[in-house]
Protein backbone atom coordinates (compact mmCIF):
# COMPACT_ATOMS: atom_id res chain seq x y z
CA UNK A 1 0.00 0.00 0.00
CA UNK A 2 2.84 2.40 0.59
CA UNK A 3 6.50 2.63 0.98
CA UNK A 4 8.21 4.22 4.55
CA UNK A 5 10.45 6.92 4.59
CA UNK A 6 13.57 6.51 2.80
CA UNK A 7 16.41 5.71 4.34
CA UNK A 8 19.98 7.01 3.23
CA UNK A 9 22.63 3.70 3.13
CA UNK A 10 25.58 5.68 1.57
CA UNK A 11 27.58 7.74 3.54
CA UNK A 12 27.07 11.46 2.98
CA UNK A 13 29.80 13.07 0.84
CA UNK A 14 30.58 10.15 -1.48
CA UNK A 15 29.15 10.58 -5.01
CA UNK A 16 27.22 7.41 -5.83
CA UNK A 17 27.20 6.59 -9.44
CA UNK A 18 23.35 6.18 -11.01
CA UNK A 19 21.84 5.44 -14.37
CA UNK A 20 18.91 4.07 -16.55
CA UNK A 21 20.60 0.84 -17.22
CA UNK A 22 23.72 0.81 -14.13
CA UNK A 23 24.44 1.51 -11.35
CA UNK A 24 23.93 -0.40 -7.93
CA UNK A 25 22.41 -3.81 -6.60
CA UNK A 26 21.04 -5.43 -3.91
CA UNK A 27 20.24 -8.90 -2.31
CA UNK A 28 18.06 -10.53 0.33
CA UNK A 29 18.36 -13.51 2.32
CA UNK A 30 16.25 -13.56 5.16
CA UNK A 31 17.01 -10.73 7.00
CA UNK A 32 20.33 -9.82 5.80
CA UNK A 33 20.48 -7.81 3.19
CA UNK A 34 23.50 -6.00 0.83
CA UNK A 35 23.60 -3.74 -1.50
CA UNK A 36 26.27 -2.53 -3.58
CA UNK A 37 27.52 0.89 -5.26
CA UNK A 38 29.99 2.53 -7.26
CA UNK A 39 30.62 6.38 -6.63
CA UNK A 40 31.76 9.01 -10.03
CA UNK A 41 35.55 8.31 -8.26
CA UNK A 42 35.33 4.16 -9.66
CA UNK A 43 35.46 2.90 -6.44
CA UNK A 44 33.07 0.06 -5.29
CA UNK A 45 31.63 -0.09 -2.21
CA UNK A 46 28.89 -3.05 -0.10
CA UNK A 47 26.36 -1.63 3.07
CA UNK A 48 25.04 -4.34 4.98
CA UNK A 49 21.73 -4.47 7.22
CA UNK A 50 20.57 -7.21 9.26
CA UNK A 51 17.15 -5.76 10.54
CA UNK A 52 15.81 -6.08 6.78
CA UNK A 53 16.62 -2.73 6.05
CA UNK A 54 15.47 -0.74 8.82
CA UNK A 55 19.34 0.07 9.96
CA UNK A 56 22.42 -0.12 8.01
CA UNK A 57 26.06 -0.72 9.12
CA UNK A 58 29.44 0.96 7.80
CA UNK A 59 30.28 0.94 4.25
CA UNK A 60 33.01 -1.35 3.44
CA UNK A 61 35.32 -0.83 0.25
CA UNK A 62 34.87 -4.22 -2.09
CA UNK A 63 37.53 -3.69 -4.70
CA UNK A 64 41.00 -3.59 -3.85
CA UNK A 65 42.03 -1.56 -7.25
CA UNK A 66 44.40 1.47 -7.38
CA UNK A 67 44.65 2.00 -10.91
CA UNK A 68 41.29 0.80 -12.54
CA UNK A 69 38.04 1.97 -12.30
CA UNK A 70 35.34 -0.23 -11.30
CA UNK A 71 32.00 -0.21 -11.98
CA UNK A 72 28.33 -1.76 -12.52
CA UNK A 73 28.77 -4.43 -9.45
CA UNK A 74 25.83 -6.86 -8.92
CA UNK A 75 25.52 -9.12 -5.40
CA UNK A 76 24.34 -12.00 -4.35
CA UNK A 77 24.66 -13.95 -0.93
CA UNK A 78 25.61 -17.69 -0.66
CA UNK A 79 24.27 -20.38 1.56
CA UNK A 80 25.75 -19.46 5.08
CA UNK A 81 24.75 -15.36 4.59
CA UNK A 82 28.40 -13.87 2.97
CA UNK A 83 28.14 -11.94 -0.20
CA UNK A 84 29.60 -12.49 -3.58
CA UNK A 85 30.19 -9.73 -5.57
CA UNK A 86 31.21 -8.98 -9.48
CA UNK A 87 32.08 -5.85 -10.88
CA UNK A 88 34.02 -4.54 -14.13
CA UNK A 89 37.50 -3.46 -13.68
CA UNK A 90 38.82 -1.11 -16.60
CA UNK A 91 41.94 0.76 -17.69
CA UNK A 92 41.67 4.59 -17.71
CA UNK A 93 40.57 4.17 -21.83
CA UNK A 94 38.44 1.46 -21.21
CA UNK A 95 40.37 -0.83 -23.42
CA UNK A 96 41.20 -3.30 -21.03
CA UNK A 97 38.25 -4.61 -18.83
CA UNK A 98 38.03 -7.45 -16.52
CA UNK A 99 35.16 -9.12 -14.96
CA UNK A 100 36.20 -9.07 -10.97
CA UNK A 101 35.12 -11.33 -8.44
CA UNK A 102 35.46 -10.50 -4.72
CA UNK A 103 33.95 -12.77 -1.70
CA UNK A 104 33.68 -12.06 2.28
CA UNK A 105 34.07 -14.55 4.39
CA UNK A 106 33.06 -12.25 7.52
CA UNK A 107 29.12 -11.20 6.47
CA UNK A 108 30.69 -8.17 4.08
CA UNK A 109 33.12 -6.72 6.98
CA UNK A 110 35.98 -7.59 4.70
CA UNK A 111 36.70 -8.69 0.92
CA UNK A 112 39.09 -11.05 -0.61
CA UNK A 113 41.35 -9.85 -3.71
CA UNK A 114 39.72 -9.85 -7.10
CA UNK A 115 39.44 -13.32 -8.93
CA UNK A 116 39.50 -12.06 -12.66
CA UNK A 117 36.10 -14.48 -14.02
CA UNK A 118 37.10 -13.86 -17.61
CA UNK A 119 40.60 -15.53 -17.94
CA UNK A 120 39.57 -19.05 -19.61
CA UNK A 121 37.26 -16.95 -22.20
CA UNK A 122 38.64 -15.00 -25.08
CA UNK A 123 38.31 -12.32 -26.26
CA UNK A 124 37.59 -9.11 -23.35
CA UNK A 125 34.12 -7.99 -21.80
CA UNK A 126 32.89 -5.26 -22.98
CA UNK A 127 33.20 -2.24 -21.00
CA UNK A 128 29.67 -1.06 -21.15
CA UNK A 129 27.63 -4.19 -20.26
CA UNK A 130 26.92 -4.82 -16.80
CA UNK A 131 27.70 -8.39 -15.90
CA UNK A 132 25.43 -10.73 -13.66
CA UNK A 133 25.64 -13.07 -11.13
CA UNK A 134 24.11 -16.22 -10.02
CA UNK A 135 24.80 -18.46 -7.40
CA UNK A 136 24.07 -22.00 -6.18
CA UNK A 137 25.33 -23.71 -2.98
CA UNK A 138 28.88 -23.28 -4.33
CA UNK A 139 28.86 -22.97 -7.92
CA UNK A 140 28.89 -19.21 -9.03
CA UNK A 141 27.82 -18.06 -12.53
CA UNK A 142 29.34 -14.50 -13.88
CA UNK A 143 27.16 -13.89 -17.51
CA UNK A 144 28.79 -11.07 -19.61
CA UNK A 145 28.23 -9.23 -23.18
CA UNK A 146 32.03 -9.63 -24.44
CA UNK A 147 34.09 -7.75 -27.66
CA UNK A 148 35.95 -10.57 -29.63
CA UNK A 149 37.00 -8.18 -31.95
CA UNK A 150 34.13 -6.20 -32.20
CA UNK A 151 32.08 -9.34 -32.02
CA UNK A 152 29.24 -9.63 -29.13
CA UNK A 153 28.44 -12.79 -27.45
CA UNK A 154 26.91 -13.45 -24.18
CA UNK A 155 29.46 -15.28 -22.04
CA UNK A 156 29.02 -17.58 -18.75
CA UNK A 157 32.28 -18.27 -16.84
CA UNK A 158 31.79 -21.07 -14.01
CA UNK A 159 33.22 -21.99 -10.67
CA UNK A 160 32.85 -24.84 -8.93
CA UNK A 161 34.70 -23.52 -5.97
CA UNK A 162 32.51 -20.70 -4.39
CA UNK A 163 34.36 -18.34 -7.00
CA UNK A 164 38.05 -18.70 -5.98
CA UNK A 165 38.72 -19.55 -9.94
CA UNK A 166 36.61 -19.43 -13.15
CA UNK A 167 38.21 -22.30 -14.94
CA UNK A 168 35.17 -23.50 -17.43
CA UNK A 169 33.33 -21.05 -19.91
CA UNK A 170 30.19 -21.65 -21.87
Amino acid sequence: AGFDTAVQISPSGINVYTGADEGGDIAARGDTVFAVFFTTTDKTYSVRSIDGGQTWGDTVRVDHQTTNMTYTPDVQIQPGGNPVIVFEAADQTMTLTQQMVCRSNDGGQTYTMETDAHLAASGIPCSCCAPALLINDSMVYVVYRDNENNRRNIIMTISSDSGNTFPTVS
